[in-house]
């Protein structure tokens, strides 16, 4: 499987082709955040571990901050 990429990830965020789910929302919401605060991260972040292996698709940390300069892991 071919390793995932930043700059894929963070243009897949410019172009709105993310999947928010349910589950996803809903954790959002519990923890306080935004959408637009992950986008924010993703977006100013970098890949910093791998999960290949991960079900049903590979996937990753992205180490970054949003706007506000609020840290997310």
């Amino acid at each position: 499987m071919e390793k995932l990429n930043i700059n894929n990830i963070k243009q897949m965020v410019k172009e709105e082709k993310i999947r928010w789910t349910n589950h996803v929302i809903v954790r959002l919401f519990q923890r306080n955040i935004t959408q637009k605060d992950i986008e924010n991260a993703i977006l100013n972040g970098e890949i910093i571990e791998e999960y290949e292996n991960d079900y049903p698709y590979p996937s990753c940390l992205i180490y970054g901050v949003n706007l506000n300069k609020k840290l997310y892991m």
